[in-house]
């Protein structure tokens, strides 16, 4: 179930950003800022380190939560709570490294195409 929940909000991720930032790279080049190339690899160059930065905050907030140890005597509704938000701060962190490189890959694909 991970798995699915991973790729979904992958695709979300890539739906939402990659229009965004082709739209920013487009506006800077129509703005005269530079060339449609230099704009589309510095627009797509850094959603790829903010979305890195991202995953990071969320892997740090991950191993902020208690360990199973910890909730031995817990209730068990808040046992679930914490495995399924564990769950969910894992999967997303998995959603953004997949969306960074791809990112990645879209700057590396702008460089060597255009």
């Amino acid at each position: 179930m991970a798995v699915l929940r991973t790729l979904k909000w992958y695709v979300m991720g890539l739906v939402i950003s990659l229009p965004l930032c082709y739209l920013l790279a487009l506006g800077a080049h129509l703005l005269g800022l530079s060339s449609f190339k230099a704009s589309a690899i510095l627009v797509f160059s850094s959603a790829s380190f903010l979305t890195l930065v991202v995953a990071m905050v969320m892997s740090f907030r991950r191993l902020a939560l208690p360990r199973a140890e910890a909730l031995r005597e817990a209730p068990e509704e808040l046992i679930g709570y914490y495995d399924e938000l564990r769950d969910r701060l894992s999967a997303a962190i998995w959603a953004l490294l997949l969306l960074a490189i791809s990112l990645l890959a879209t700057v590396i694909a702008f460089a060597v195409l255009l």
